[in-house]
């Protein structure tokens, strides 16, 4: 696993360089880092909840119809090549997080807030839910309330293989088993798969010398055992 961080500007904006390097002309980000009017649109802060982990809650209370935030720093990747390559530009730790946060789309994309956007969280419930898929408050939201949305009316589940197939692969700590035992289908399945893992090289050397020490000593023992004795000549 890999520590759950709440980031600061810089490393979104770190993000958002390497995506814009990433895709060239393709980047759905504008070159202004400092777009005074992105992002959240209301008073907020992010902090741990005992439920979810990393969430967003807003510090004064909304109005339901306020608009709550604002997609301008919404990565798009129209293929894998685009993704892995963004995801080469960026460390492991931040690897990881790009997988748990980016989503699949209608069309063949896979999308990520660049931003603290990426902290707001699915609702189990309609009560819950206070964040709408036009991006504003479906209801009167009270100060210290957890933003919640739903994510089944943007996320196309089983709509993009190539990117299930990078999840999957990152989730199941190796990048050669694509098994569907762990690609998901629900936004429940989505939330509990977990985070992916870095592959433990250290521990993968080793369980090899182990092994191979093991094995030697098994094929000492035998030789020494089954060895004829040497005939003395009188």
């Amino acid at each position: 696993n890999y520590p759950k961080l709440i980031y600061n500007e810089t490393t979104w904006k770190f993000l958002r360089r390497s995506y814009r390097k990433a895709v060239g002309k393709k980047s759905t980000i504008s070159e202004d880092d400092d777009e005074p009017h992105a992002g959240f649109q209301v008073p907020y802060e992010v902090k741990h909840s005992p439920i979810r982990g990393r969430s967003i809650f807003v510090t004064k209370r909304v109005k339901r119809g306020k608009r709550l935030w604002r997609a301008d720093y919404d990565a798009a990747f129209e293929s894998e090549h685009a993704l892995r390559r963004f995801l080469n530009m960026i460390p492991w730790t931040l690897q990881c997080e790009i997988l748990l946060w980016a989503y699949p789309v209608e069309g063949g994309e896979a999308h990520v807030a660049l931003d603290d956007g990426s902290f707001v969280n699915h609702g189990n419930t309609k009560e819950e839910i206070n964040f709408g898929n036009n991006d504003r408050a479906v209801r009167n939201i009270d100060a210290g309330e957890e933003i919640l949305m739903n994510y089944t009316e943007f996320i196309e589940y089983d709509a993009n293989p190539w990117f299930d197939s990078i999840r999957a692969a990152a989730w199941n700590n190796d990048e050669e088993d694509n098994s569907d035992s762990t690609t998901y289908h629900t936004t429940q399945e989505y939330n509990q798969i977990g985070a992916p893992k870095r592959r433990n090289r250290k521990n993968e050397f080793s369980v090899l010398v182990f092994a191979f020490v093991f094995f030697t000593i098994l094929c000492s023992a035998y030789f020494l055992r089954h060895r004829k004795p040497k005939k003395h000549s009188s």
